[in-house]
């Protein structure tokens, strides 16, 4: 017959295969005095199975009743979680009587309250010997026995010789506590003091043996009346001596098993509580308790049944949780793992595990994490990879996804769309003049008026000032009228920004499906025609696409920027400026970030991230970069020439990574400069060039190069985590999308801390991109960010301004 799983369900596996293997017998006993565990070593000591002693009292194993005082003493140690120890005279299944050294201890809740008592005993064999062939065995005992009359040691056996290493000649005649560990002999002599007639008084205690190593004994004593034994006579005291320095090890090791067990429930972040197979809680941790916010501060005992009402109020479905619970509970599944939405918008994790003990199932454990911001994190991650971080439209990517679904529908139904691009008109002017957070307000401004009036179609954010509108089941007339429509209420609505009222007009191009196109591309780049037809028109005006456009508007205002763009690079019309990126530990500039600017007239210039999109429509970003390369490079030169070296970063668009022409010239560029390339960092943006076989050989071959690479904003690009950990990066530059909001934001501090940690695992150094102020500069060094850049550490100059510092300062020592 199978053995039945004992019911000590908090031990693990593997703490319960260990006691398993002690020699010594073991027993658990529960507070009702019932037996539910024992080992192996038990079995073979007593005779009994487990099967045939769990559930009973331990008191069946006893040939002896303990008087009531030994009783009242054992009760009262225990009760108050102190250790008994004592000689059981114990039977054995067979009727054989043995005496067995034993230990009790109490095993306490976190309260306090013993919730187990665990026993620990060794057979004492050959002590009951009497007097009448004491004499005849006492050498050949297997015990180590001592006699003590008076204080003095009158006889001690071989086995004593032997355990203790001491001689007749050093001990007899000398006080017997003289090799007791001085700690240990006030309590050894307060034992001796109690042993009285027909008493036996076991007592534990150290010494030291000829060697000076402490050993643990269990000593025995009893009185005793002798008559004559080599000049013994009258009252004395026996005493046997059993080592026990391995139980005591198996003992500690014991107590460190539990220790180590609670400590680690308790200490984990996961709430945890053990079910057996009653539906009865038989453990859980204080963060059980925390998570699900009860009244009281211990379960135990108590039933399942009793705390579901409690947890079934907090959450968001109970009854699916009903479902869940009962199909999990029912063991229909060795192995569950949920997800909970609390009411109050708290996300738990839910794991649940068949509890096995020696391949049996005892009961389940349950544990619950809180993923809230882990789950909040997610989403904005997902927020991000979906939705404009300004307005909260659509981006252009899933615009168009959702385009391409509409228009496979629509290509079965025979139905009809169109698609609106809208521009603001004189947009630079504005961030000119107010600056470009008056420029964003704007932006905030017409993406909720786009959103309020067009609620049957899909509205985006395409970038800029550019938004693109996709309405279903419309005529080419209708999708104009939706434009005129448009066109009047942004005219009549009033924008603000900075303080002022600004009047507001957009030039508007239409595309309609399937006339003018029958694929997004076609279409988006059929109303972009029409859009700069609107604008060459004069503004605030709309243009639906004709066939003609093909080659009339774009293709002139493409000549025309790239004859701008073309003469601005050959004719120093860029200017390049460089900002300081700065140690957020030691407050040090380490090196210094390149940007460039395009001037416009009259003092006035067109920042870099507004020429890249113009100058990749134009396919003029190669030659932009190229420029960037040879000016950083004569800038390198120059410091190096009056022994300031600095560091420059500056940044690639990443379609330049799968230009055959740009690596040669870069490392010609290089060479040709003779300076040390490692003060040469490449920020890569556009990080889909990534996902390309010869973008990752780019990367490759610039590091070759000698030159250092940093990845640029990962607020804009969530694949690129996928390619990170197969990236020779140096710097990891974390965006203005997660910078702006992190002295505030309990999920950007989160999303920052995961970056941190994968850059760690890397060995990448992070870099923060728009550090606002010093309230975001504490922060980002909180979560342990290597760098900043920012406003708070100063705004980009002309890097004229860094050749003239170094020019007027001293030189380096050599």
């Amino acid at each position: 017959m199978a053995a039945k799983p004992h019911k000590f369900t908090d031990l693990s596996i593997g703490t319960a295969a260990l006691i398993d293997q002690f020699a010594d017998s073991v027993m658990v006993v529960a507070p009702d005095n019932t037996v539910v565990y024992v080992n192996p070593a038990f079995e073979r000591a007593t005779g009994y199975t487990r099967d045939e002693v769990i559930g009973r009292s331990p008191t069946m194993l006893n040939a002896v009743a303990l008087p009531p005082e030994v009783q009242d003493e054992m009760w009262g140690k225990l009760s108050a979680g102190e250790p008994f120890r004592f000689i059981f005279t114990r039977r054995r299944k067979d009727g054989a009587e043995y005496d067995e050294g034993t230990i009790i201890s109490p095993i306490c809740d976190e309260s306090g309250k013993p919730r187990w008592f665990l026993t620990i005993g060794r057979a004492i064999r050959d002590s009951r010997h009497t007097f009448d062939t004491f004499r005849l065995v006492a050498d050949n005992s297997p015990a180590a026995i001592y006699v003590v009359q008076g204080d003095a040691v009158a006889f001690i056996n071989d086995e004593f010789q032997r355990v203790t290493g001491h001689q007749p000649a050093q001990i007899i005649g000398e006080p017997w506590w003289n090799i007791v560990v001085e700690d240990d002999r006030a309590a050894a002599r307060q034992a001796f003091d109690s042993v009285e007639d027909r008493n036996i008084v076991p007592h534990e205690h150290r010494i030291l043996n000829h060697n000076g190593d402490v050993r643990w004994m269990l000593s025995t004593m009893r009185p005793a009346m002798f008559s004559g034994l080599g000049g013994i006579i009258g009252k004395a005291v026996v005493g046997t001596l059993i080592d026990i320095t391995d139980r005591k090890q198996t003992e500690q090791q014991l107590k460190q098993a539990f220790s180590l067990y609670f400590a680690t429930v308790e200490s984990t972040t996961d709430g945890i509580v053990v079910v057996d197979l009653n539906g009865r809680i038989v453990g859980n941790n204080t963060r059980f308790i925390d998570l699900w916010r009860f009244a009281v501060r211990s379960l135990l005992g108590l039933e399942v049944a009793q705390l579901a009402p409690t947890m079934i109020a907090q959450l968001k479905d109970p009854e699916g949780f009903k479902r869940a619970f009962g199909d999990i509970f029912a063991l229909q599944s060795s192995d569950e793992k949920r997800v909970l939405e609390m009411a109050d918008g708290r996300v738990f994790e839910l794991n649940s595990k068949l509890q096995m003990i020696e391949g049996a199932v005892a009961g389940r454990v349950w544990s619950f994490r809180d993923v809230t911001e882990q789950r909040n994190a997610e989403m904005k991650l997902l927020q991000m990879a979906s939705f404009d971080s300004l307005t909260g439209l659509l981006n252009r990517r899933s615009f168009q996804e959702k385009m391409d679904s509409a228009l496979a529908t629509e290509g079965r139904d025979g139905q009809r769309s169109a698609v609106l691009l809208l521009d603001i008109d004189h947009f630079k002017d504005i961030n000119d003049s107010l600056g470009h957070e008056a420029g964003d307000e704007v932006i905030v401004q017409l993406a909720a008026h786009l959103a309020e009036h067009l609620t049957g179609g899909i509205v985006s954010r395409f970038g800029g000032d550019e938004f693109a509108v996709f309405l279903t089941d419309v005529t080419p007339q209708m999708a104009h009228e939706v434009a005129e429509r448009l066109l009047a209420t942004i005219g009549r609505r009033g924008f603000r920004a900075a303080g002022a009222r600004l009047p507001l007009t957009v030039s508007i191009g239409v595309a309609c499906y399937p006339v003018d196109g029958r694929s997004v591309r076609e279409l988006l780049s059929r109303a972009d025609l029409a859009m700069y037809e609107a604008k060459a028109a004069g503004r605030n005006a709309i243009h639906v696409y004709t066939p003609k456009l093909e080659s009339k508007g774009k293709i002139q205002f493409r000549r025309d920027w790239q004859n701008r763009l073309r003469t601005a690079v050959e004719e120093d019309g860029l200017a390049l400026y460089a900002q300081p990126v700065v140690d957020l530990e030691t407050g040090e500039v380490t090196r210094h970030q390149l940007t460039y600017r395009l001037r416009k007239g009259q003092g006035s210039w067109i920042a870099a991230r507004e020429l890249r999109a113009i100058a990749h429509q134009m396919g003029l970003n190669h030659r932009i970069d190229r420029w960037q390369i040879g000016e950083a490079l004569r800038v390198l030169q120059q410091l190096q020439e009056h022994d300031q070296p600095t560091a420059l970063s500056l940044t690639l668009d990443g379609r330049d990574l799968t230009d055959p022409e740009m690596l040669e010239f870069l490392r010609r560029s290089v060479h040709d400069a003779a300076i040390d390339p490692a003060y040469l960092i490449i920020v890569i943006e556009g990080t889909e060039a990534l996902n390309d076989l010869r973008g990752q050989q780019f990367v490759d071959a610039i590091r070759a190069i000698g030159c250092r690479i940093a990845i640029g904003d990962l607020g804009g690009s969530h694949a690129v985590f996928h390619q990170l950990p197969g990236l020779p990066l140096d710097f990891m530059n974390i965006g203005p999308t997660f910078i702006s909001g992190v002295a505030t934001s309990s999920v950007d501090q989160e999303l920052v801390r995961l970056f941190v940690r994968m850059a760690r695992v890397l060995h990448i150094e992070t870099v923060a991109d728009g550090v606002a102020d010093e309230a975001a500069r504490n922060v980002l060094k909180s979560l342990g960010v290597g760098c900043g850049i920012g406003p708070v550490f100063g705004r980009a100059r002309p890097v004229t301004a860094l050749l003239k510092a170094a020019t007027h300062s001293e030189p380096r020592a050599a």
